[in-house]
């Protein structure tokens, strides 16, 4: 899936690589489907060095999320949609003050910066692209 922290880590896609991405997530999903639907077993592989890896990191990064979280606000600008609020899905946005703040349960989805209207929503003060506008719009939200 297209990378949602290419602001903080990692390489940001432009709108190419994410279809093709879509595409092959779209395809593999297809394939998946099909083989559970024909009662075949779908196993990918990793290696145990990747598992691993993937392990100590999730450890680093679950014991960060709040901190991080902690950087998330909105500006003046915010217009109370309330998409934001709505649609989070830790429940972790109240607005307060006439702008959406951000509490400590945030899981770091930035669904809340891609679904924004007018793109107020920051992390450490900084405007981000909403590379994932048009992947957040086919969403079932909650208006």
């Amino acid at each position: 899936m297209p990378n949602n922290f290419y602001f903080f880590i990692g390489k940001k896609y432009n709108e190419s690589e994410i279809e093709n991405l879509l595409i092959s997530v779209d395809k593999k999903i297809t394939n998946i489907v099909e083989s559970f639907i024909k009662g075949r077993i779908v196993k990918e592989s990793n290696s145990l060095i990747r598992l691993q890896f993937s392990k100590v990191l999730h450890n680093v990064f679950k014991g960060r999320v709040p901190k991080l979280s902690r950087n998330i606000s909105s500006t003046k600008d915010c217009v109370k949609c309330g998409l934001c609020l709505r649609n989070c899905p830790q429940g972790n946005i109240t607005f307060e003050n006439g702008h959406a703040v951000f509490h400590s349960k945030c899981i770091l989805c930035l669904r809340c910066i891609h679904i924004c209207p007018i793109n107020v929503i920051r992390y450490k003060g900084k405007k981000i692209d909403q590379t994932q506008k048009n992947i957040i719009q086919v969403l079932d939200l909650n208006k």
